[in-house]
């Protein structure tokens, strides 16, 4: 859940391990309460002077649960190996 990223994230930074993510060309289809959607990732990862990159992309399902989106399920597909 959040609280689980929240804590990964902060012992990433703890560690002085940065990280940026990007997310781009998002195509959503669907309708009702149910979705899918996909679209690219580049992520730089690892302490300063020494970042590592991947590239991917996210095929996620989408439902409507009380008016709001979630993500029910993401597969990440990683495209490029980290360098």
């Amino acid at each position: 859940g959040r609280e689980g990223l929240r804590a990964f994230a902060e012992s990433l930074r703890s560690a002085g391990i940065r990280m940026r993510h990007y997310v781009t060309n998002v195509v959503v289809s669907g309708d009702g309460d149910r979705a899918r959607a996909e679209c690219y990732v580049l992520a730089f990862v690892g302490e300063p002077g020494s970042l590592s990159q991947t590239t991917g992309r996210y095929e996620d399902e989408l439902v409507k649960r009380g008016g709001r989106w979630a993500i029910r399920v993401r597969r990440a597909v990683i495209e490029l190996p980290p360098t």
